[in-house]
């Protein structure tokens, strides 16, 4: 189905582990933190490491409900995250998909290390 934004394609991002990716992600704006410290006398204010949020809250970026990330027996759901920036819970993603998806919209694992493959650009 055609979106509302025909000329822009989507990046549809699977995130298996999402625990994992939000320890990962603390790590890589830690190390960029301390490089901007030493390298400019100052850093830019980052929501992972300036909010405390847990690595197991995640939240719709649509509609802010809670985004579950283990089923019942303790197992990894996965989280979409759309174009790198936002989060989707199953409601938000099927309602967001219909509008926006476009014939080169692509779907992959995220590639940081948490779905076990490693970083190596798109």
């Amino acid at each position: 189905m055609s979106g509302i934004y025909d000329d822009e394609c989507n990046d549809w991002i699977i995130v298996k582990d999402p625990i994992k990716h939000r320890e990962i992600a603390t790590q890589i704006a830690l190390e960029y933190r301390k490089v901007q410290t030493e390298q400019e006398g100052v850093f830019v204010i980052d929501t992972l490491l300036d909010t405390g949020l847990s690595h197991d809250l995640w939240v719709c970026d649509f509609c802010n409900e809670q985004i579950p990330v283990k089923d019942n027996e303790g197992n990894n759901l996965s989280i979409t995250i759309w174009n790198n920036s936002r989060a989707l819970c199953e409601r938000c993603l099927t309602k967001w998909k219909s509008q926006v998806s476009t014939d080169d919209d692509e779907t992959y694992d995220c590639r940081c290390g948490c779905s076990g493959k490693e970083s190596n650009g798109k």
